[in-house]
């Protein structure tokens, strides 16, 4: 483990060597004419879009590297939704133009979402994606050369958790562990198995998303199928008196609430998802992800103990459940009205509602994806493993 104070930019140096690296063997083997995949696959909760380092973005690094060999290039990505976000400014312009934390995520969601596969919902496996890290696979197929390469930290990527403000000196004091890229014998059934197949079921997720009709419904269902089981619930104990069961059914109701920013930040068609979240927002806004997370209680805790510090009793809980009861049965239409849109007598329009990055990454995909997973099973049949969707 390494620690990075917050006058070092040691993070953003040891980070940025291994997209170095990434790039010049691409490079290289691409200049041979070579059978090759190199894999870039990073999490962080929060991306700002002024990482620089000398002079180059982070994000227009991640996509350049894409651009020399598209269809040898997967980059996946992980974060969170801009919504989760708060909107208001924390920096207002010269021109009055207002800059939020969900502007920074915004931006640096959008530059990525034309080459890379962004994954920004994912209610299965986390609440909020607190896992920071890269991991670098660089598999040249014509030499029977591997290339592995990780990081693993608390720092997200932002300039105060990788580097330093050059003219403030102020950065955070962040921990990681990297392991420089190196010459690896052979693919490890469990340990490169588990990320190789979860990087292969993630950017089939997202073809899919925009390719089959069939799946965007069931994705879509799914998270009709939560409203629903949460709104069952809350119908039930509003005739029950005990706080337990109040509190905790108005936290799903929050968290639920949350998650459907993040389904519609997901699904294709921006030009209609956008107006689908304006439409959501005029009648309940995003809850403050982070304070959701400070209210789940663990097992061992009582939640009397929490509702007695925030002020709920039995009556204001009731209340709650009430008032959001009609939220998410608003949430269940605006769901439905989505599908009817980018379904229309029985033929799938989704692309009607593409917006500019979306139709240059739909042309991605189809040039790319079936190389990308092409040479995923490759890999993981040289790790001793076979993978079928479920």
């Amino acid at each position: 483990m390494r620690i990075k104070r917050p006058d070092s930019d040691c993070a953003l140096r040891d980070f940025w060597y291994i997209l170095d690296f990434a790039r010049k063997r691409l490079e290289y083997c691409t200049e041979q004419g070579h059978d090759v995949v190199t894999i870039l696959y990073i999490s962080s909760l929060m991306i700002s879009p002024y990482v620089i380092y000398n002079g180059k973005r982070l994000t227009e690094e991640l996509t350049d590297i894409v651009d020399i060999a598209p269809s040898s290039s997967i980059c996946v990505i992980r974060t969170t939704t801009p919504y989760h976000f708060p909107p208001r400014c924390t920096y207002r312009h010269k021109s009055r133009r207002c800059v939020s934390m969900r502007h920074l995520q915004q931006r640096a969601v959008n530059s990525l979402r034309r080459a890379c596969y962004v994954i920004l919902y994912d209610p299965m496996s986390e609440f909020l994606n607190h896992a920071k890290f890269l991991i670098y696979y660089h598999v040249c197929f014509s030499e029977r050369v591997i290339h592995h390469g990780r990081y693993y930290g608390s720092t997200n990527l932002t300039t105060a958790g990788l580097a330093i403000s050059r003219k403030l000196r102020r950065g955070n004091y962040e921990e990681y562990t990297i392991m420089a890229p190196r010459e690896k014998v052979a693919l490890h059934r469990r340990y490169d198995g588990y990320y190789l197949k979860e990087v292969l079921s993630l950017i089939s997720h997202k073809n899919k998303l925009y390719t089959n009709v069939k799946y965007l419904q069931q994705f879509l269902d799914d998270h009709v199928n939560i409203l629903n089981s949460v709104l069952r619930n809350s119908r039930r104990v509003l005739h029950s008196t005990p706080i337990k069961d109040l509190f905790f059914t108005y936290l799903d109701m929050l968290l639920v609430h949350d998650l459907t920013y993040a389904l519609l930040d997901e699904i294709p068609g921006k030009k209609l998802t956008n107006s689908l979240i304006e439409e959501l927002e005029k009648v309940k806004p995003p809850i403050n992800i982070f304070e959701l997370e400070m209210l789940l209680p663990t097992s061992g805790i009582d939640e009397k103990i929490i509702t007695e510090e925030l002020g709920l009793d039995a009556g204001i809980l009731k209340d709650e459940i009430s008032y959001f009861i009609h939220i998410l049965e608003r949430e269940v239409r605006i769901c439905k009205i989505y599908l009817s849109k980018v379904i229309k007598w029985e033929r799938f329009v989704i692309h009607e509602y593409f917006d500019d990055i979306e139709q240059e990454y739909v042309n991605f995909l189809k040039e790319n994806f079936r190389e990308h997973e092409k040479k995923l099973r490759r890999l993981l049949f040289k790790a001793g493993l076979s993978y079928r969707f479920p």
